[in-house]
């Protein structure tokens, strides 16, 4: 039982401080972005057709799983090209990017470079040459009608109750977001690399302050997953008849105007900063939280898998260099999420050569970090598709720098 509730802790913590503090902050951030462009940044990927491969594979190749994130989200607004989204997606390897970069960044570099040509050639074969252009039509069979849905207003039939309004859109985004911020320095901590070699934070630098700052996160982090897992279960099931849509303040107005039962969500050509700044505040929120379900069951499962039975996986990971261990590396990469990721980063680290360098280049352009949630939920077809054809330049790319890497 104790070691059943320390996965349960180990896997909230994970989940909340090394992942969706850096997740969910990235999304606003990118958004803001675009804001302050005038919708320049978003649109100007929309209408570079012929480089939207490079630009997907540049988003991708930022540390943590933000920009592939990004990506998904315009490929299911029909946005961007496949290839720019597998591009992207070869190009990131997650939330590990920062173990890399805290051990050896001068090989984090190297993975960076070679991940990112790697995803814009793939990028390019897909948008651009007649198989490639073949398959995506063949993904995009089928998908016509429910594009045509997500494009027309979605009526709700019933107003939304004063309260829920108040709570979802004004105070758990604020429970969330002031919550991410207060544990944001513990995060910016571990990547600065203050930890021993078993990965216990060294909180001496802080002195005993610091101490009780990181016991109160545990906490912190274990009510942040309980709660929200909850509303958000509460939030979809319970007001499902409105809370599958994104509200707008235009409810609130339409009901008091006495036009009827019926809300539409509005699409404002001109908006206020204040009201777009306000909106990626909640669309951020509401996304961090659906990735955050995701993550946390994806950590859960792998810790259970892995932890009990660490000595027995490390053996299986260091079977040997070579052939091997590129295999390894590429299957590694198609486990959904950071969790095996990070883990499979940290072994290389501690293996002393046991694992090779290739083995780590294959895991890098074939593992995706939690951008793969998204997709997986929205679109299953495309996801499926990616994970087996980004394993081929993984594969070819792992193989052919043997000689270099060993």
């Amino acid at each position: 039982m104790d070691g059943l509730i320390q996965i349960l802790i180990d896997s909230t913590d994970t989940t909340i401080v090394d992942i969706m503090a850096w997740v969910a902050l990235s999304l606003i951030l990118f958004e803001m972005i675009n804001i302050f462009t005038k919708d320049k940044f978003y649109s100007s990927i929309e209408h570079s057709r012929k480089a939207q491969p490079l630009l997907g594979a540049l988003l991708g190749s930022t540390p943590g799983c933000s920009g592939p994130i990004i990506v998904t989200n315009l490929y299911n607004k029909n946005k961007v090209t496949f290839g720019t989204l597998c591009a992207s997606f070869i190009a990131t390897f997650g939330d590990a990017s920062f173990v890399y970069l805290a051990n050896d960044w001068l090989f984090f570099m190297q993975l960076l470079v070679i991940s990112l040509i790697v995803g814009i050639i793939m990028g390019y074969l897909l948008d651009f040459t007649p198989w490639g252009k073949r398959l995506q039509i063949w993904l995009k069979k089928g998908e016509k009608g429910k594009a045509h849905q997500n494009a027309i207003e979605k009526e709700i039939k019933e107003i939304t109750p004063e309260y829920f309004l108040i709570l979802d859109r004004y105070i758990m985004p604020l429970i969330f977001f002031t919550l991410i911020l207060f544990i944001f320095p513990e995060t910016i901590y571990l990547v600065s690399g203050h930890v021993d070699g078993n990965g216990i934070i060294i909180t001496d630098l802080w002195g005993a302050g610091f101490e009780k700052y990181i016991e109160i996160v545990k906490w912190v982090v274990i009510a942040m997953v309980i709660i929200f897992i909850f509303y958000y279960f509460f939030r979809k099931y319970y007001f499902k008849r409105y809370s599958d849509y994104r509200l707008r303040e235009n409810q609130t107005k339409e009901r008091d105007s006495g036009k009827g039962q019926v809300c539409v969500i509005a699409k404002h050509q001109y908006r206020s900063l204040k009201g777009e700044m306000y909106e990626v505040y909640y669309d951020s929120f509401v996304d961090s939280m659906f990735i955050m379900i995701w993550v946390f069951v994806g950590v859960l499962i792998f810790t259970f898998l892995y932890d009990p039975f660490k000595d027995g996986w490390n053996k299986f990971f260091m079977l040997g260099g070579g052939s091997i261990s590129v295999l390894i590396g590429v299957f590694i990469g198609m486990i959904p999420g950071c969790g095996p990721q990070i883990a499979f980063a940290n072994i290389f680290f501690q293996s002393n050569g046991a694992i090779s360098k290739s083995a780590v280049v294959a895991n890098s352009i074939n593992q995706d970090g939690d951008a793969e949630f998204p997709l997986m939920t929205t679109n299953k077809k495309t996801f499926y598709v990616m994970a087996l054809l980004n394993s081929i330049p993984a594969l070819i790319v792992g193989f052919a720098f043997l000689p270099w890497y060993g």
